[in-house]
């Protein structure tokens, strides 16, 4: 799999605390994200799309995510599998991210399939039936 990019701003100016997320791969970014969102920080860092994020630099600055003990819990299952680059700051210039096809699929990889005719049905693999059904709660 070939490397992951993402941008993430900070929420309070065009200026600071901008990063570039590089990341092993799609796969590594995916589980950050839902290790992150499930995480007590989860309320400061927002997911706008596959490759843009958002951060609160006041409250949760992702510039130490490796360093700070707030993040620690989180850092060490990812350390050596991605890390985090600041972009322009006043002095640095910015970085522009090949374009890649992805698919967003933040809910970890599943997908439900809806009908035409009733957007409140959709199927699904039921894994301990081993079968795909209909349903209109999951």
């Amino acid at each position: 799999m070939p490397l992951f990019y993402a941008y993430i701003a900070n929420i309070l100016d065009e200026a600071t605390f901008r990063l570039l997320a590089i990341f092993a791969s799609r796969a590594v970014a995916d589980e950050w994200w839902r290790a992150v969102s499930a995480s007590p920080h989860a309320r400061f860092i927002k997911r706008a799309a596959p490759q843009f994020y958002a951060h609160d630099a006041t409250q949760c600055n992702l510039t130490g995510f490796f360093e700070r003990p707030e993040f620690k819990p989180i850092a060490e299952k990812f350390r050596g599998r991605m890390l985090f680059t600041q972009l322009n700051d006043g002095l640095l210039g910015i970085t522009i991210i090949p374009p890649q096809e992805v698919t967003d699929h933040i809910n970890g990889g599943w997908y439900h399939i809806r009908s035409a005719s009733n957007h409140a049905l959709c199927w699904h693999y039921d894994a301990a039936e081993n079968k795909i059904r209909a349903s209109e709660e999951e």
